[in-house]
């Protein structure tokens, strides 16, 4: 895909309201693997950020994609 297409979201954005922060963490390391590989990817939820996110999972999931998935 890279220099012809980008590709957005599809991540999972309900993780956000029942899991711990570092299986938060673990889910967006997995999501990037799969989806970063090459370039042309922008981490993206596959619906809309719910009322029922855990502030603390927010965080960790924007300072992972920060941190991780940087290419």
């Amino acid at each position: 895909v890279g220099s012809k297409l980008c590709l957005a979201g599809g991540f999972d954005e309900k993780i956000l309201m029942s899991a711990t922060v570092d299986q938060v963490k673990d889910a967006v390391k997995r999501h990037l693997d799969i989806m970063a590989p090459g370039g042309g990817y922008v981490f993206d939820f596959r619906g809309m950020l719910e009322d029922g996110a855990k502030p603390e999972n927010v965080e960790a999931m924007f300072d992972t994609v920060r941190e991780y998935g940087k290419y």
